[in-house]
C-alpha cells in the first residue's frame, strides 16, 4: 500500500484595503468613466419611510442600509 499524505488545507487571507487601496480604486474607477455622486439623508424621507412601516426593526434596517 502507499502510504497517502493528507493535503493541508491553506487558509485564505482576507482582503483588508487599506487607505492607498481604496484611493487607488476609487482613482481607476474616475478614470474608466465611473461617477460618484454623494447621497444625503433627508430628514423628510426618513419620516416618510417610518409612516409606511410600524414595527421599529423597519427603521433600523433602514438605518443599516439593508
Amino acid at each position: 500500500m502507499k502510504n497517502y499524505k493528507k493535503k493541508r488545507h491553506q487558509r485564505t487571507s482576507f482582503f483588508n484595503p487599506n487607505h492607498g487601496d481604496i484611493k487607488n480604486a476609487i482613482n481607476k474607477y474616475l478614470n474608466n468613466g465611473g461617477k460618484i455622486t454623494k447621497i444625503t439623508v433627508d430628514e423628510q424621507n426618513y419620516k416618510d419611510f417610518l409612516s409606511l412601516r410600524e414595527l421599529p426593526s423597519a427603521a433600523d434596517e433602514f438605518l443599516n442600509g439593508n
